[in-house]
């Protein structure tokens, strides 16, 4: 199994690690909720991740959980504005900009690390896997707790992230859709699982390899025992067949 993030994983009879993979699209008032994946930023301080984008990508950090592009409070850290030229820290998507580093960070094919902390009214952001390590933006303010995290691409790209969940495994809601139905695709990987439960599985834990922009739909057909899974970067349909059913991520 591929371990996106040394040094954290549990080591049983095999390496243990997860983290969520996120497919952000190119409408850029389109914002993925990781509550939606199950991750909240109550109670924590930091999270590291990876990105592979051409940019710009914001990670915006708010008390609400429906996201605001507008109102100061809602702060963001942004990499790969200005055509890649540039990263920062806002008090909004659309607001006033703090402390600019000047340096293409993004890379279109390639997963980049990240980091950001926000302890006591410190905001940073750097580069790299290690938290207080490669700062490249640092904004104070006063101190404030934070609940929920988007993510946001948008303005005409797209962006694959991979956030890391250290040990934790979260818990997150899917939706069997009415019907008989399966994914259809040019990209659609299938599988052999004992269950529905094996399936959803196979489409949450995924790697750079596999899945590398992460999976909300997956299908099962209960007769014959196969998974199907996509990779939410890639086109697909439904199409109507009998014994097959599916699942998406509300």
């Amino acid at each position: 199994m591929e371990t996106p993030w040394t040094g954290i994983c549990a080591f049983l009879l095999f390496e243990v690690c997860f983290s969520l993979r996120v497919f952000t699209s190119t409408i850029s008032n389109q914002a993925f909720p990781l509550a939606r994946k199950g991750l909240t930023v109550t109670n924590i301080t930091q999270l590291r991740f990876k990105l592979k984008a051409c940019g710009p990508a914001h990670l915006i950090l708010q008390k609400e959980d429906r996201v605001d592009f507008n109102t100061y409070g809602s702060w963001t850290f942004v990499l790969g504005s200005g055509g890649n030229a540039r990263s920062e820290i806002r008090s909004a998507v659309f607001g006033p900009l703090y402390d600019p580093h000047y340096e293409a960070l993004l890379d279109c094919n390639e997963f980049r690390p990240f980091w950001i902390r926000w302890k006591g009214g410190m905001l940073e952001l750097g580069k790299g896997s290690e938290f207080g390590t490669d700062r490249i933006s640092l904004h104070t303010i006063a101190p404030v707790e934070f609940n929920y995290a988007f993510l946001v691409t948008g303005w005409g790209k797209t962006g694959c992230w991979d956030v890391d969940t250290g040990l934790t495994m979260l818990a997150s809601t899917w939706k069997k859709l009415p019907g008989n139905t399966k994914l259809f695709g040019a990209k659609v990987f299938g599988y052999h699982t004992r269950s529905p439960k094996e399936c959803n599985l196979k489409c949450v834990i995924s790697t750079e390899d596999y899945l590398p922009c992460g999976c909300v739909e997956y299908s099962y057909n209960k007769l014959t025992k196969q998974c199907l899974v996509v990779d939410e970067s890639d086109d697909v349909i439904l199409v109507d067949e009998a014994s097959w059913k599916t699942w998406k991520l509300m």
